[in-house]
C-alpha cells in the first residue's frame, strides 16, 4: 500500500475527532446505573385549572295564540351553521321546542349558543308560517339573555305571515346585541 501524505487540514480534523472521543470517554461513568426520577408538586401558579364554564347565551321566543293554532319558527345562523326545528344542533348552537300549556296554545322555542365556543356574529330570525291575525291580540316576545347580563326582550308587533323577520344580531366577541325589531 502506498502512503499518501496527509494535508494539514486532514490532520487537524483527525486530532479534533480523537480529542473529542477522549474528552467524551472521561465524562462517561465507568458503570451504568439506573436513572433517578425526581417527582414534585408544581407551584400553585404553574398548575393547570379546570376550563371556565361560561353559561350559554339563550335566545327564546314565546307566544300564546289563545285557543287558535299559530306557528312561529325561530332560527339562528352563525359560525357557518344554521339551527332551527329541522336542524336542531350545530357545534356552537342547540335548538329546542316546548309546548308550555299542554293545550296547543302556548309555545316556546329556544336556541342555546355555547358562549365558550361561539365567536363572531349570530343572526336571529323568526318566521310566521300563517295565522298572523290570531297573534294580533298577544304579540310574541323574543328574549335574548347573555351570560352575566339581564335578559333583553322585544315584542314582535310587525311580523307578517310567510316572511322571515331578522330580529337581532348577537356579537359573541363583544357580547353586544343589535336589535332590528
Amino acid at each position: 500500500m502506498k502512503e499518501q501524505p496527509i494535508s494539514r487540514r486532514e490532520l487537524l480534523k483527525l486530532l479534533a475527532a480523537a480529542g473529542g472521543a477522549v474528552a467524551a470517554s472521561t465524562a462517561l461513568p465507568s458503570e451504568w446505573t439506573k436513572p433517578l426520577v425526581e417527582t414534585g408538586v408544581l407551584p400553585a401558579h404553574a398548575q393547570t385549572s379546570e376550563p371556565i364554564d361560561i353559561p350559554d347565551t339563550l335566545v327564546g321566543i314565546q307566544w300564546n295564540s289563545g285557543m287558535e293554532l299559530a306557528d312561529l319558527d325561530l332560527r339562528g345562523v352563525g359560525n357557518g351553521a344554521t339551527v332551527d326545528e329541522n336542524s336542531p344542533n350545530s357545534p356552537t348552537m342547540a335548538f329546542s321546542y316546548e309546548e308550555v300549556a299542554g293545550d296547543y296554545t302556548e309555545y316556546t322555542e329556544t336556541i342555546a349558543i355555547k358562549s365558550n365556543l361561539a365567536s363572531g356574529n349570530y343572526e336571529i330570525s323568526v318566521f310566521l308560517e300563517e295565522w298572523a291575525a290570531r297573534l294580533a291580540q298577544q304579540a310574541p316576545v323574543i328574549t335574548i339573555t347573555l351570560p352575566d347580563a339581564a335578559p333583553e326582550f322585544k315584542f314582535l308587533y310587525n311580523i307578517t305571515s310567510g316572511n322571515w323577520l331578522h330580529c337581532a344580531t348577537i356579537d359573541m366577541d363583544t357580547h353586544a346585541i343589535t336589535w332590528y325589531v
